[in-house]
């Protein structure tokens, strides 16, 4: 149960963490 917990707040972490880069560089291509 734990385990499966930290998986998942992992994997929400790193969708972030993606969708923030993602920004980022439309950020910086556009402007």
């Amino acid at each position: 149960m734990r385990e499966r917990l930290v998986v998942s707040d992992y994997s929400e972490f790193r969708l972030l963490n993606f969708e923030y880069l993602n920004s980022s560089m439309l950020y910086t291509i556009l402007f």
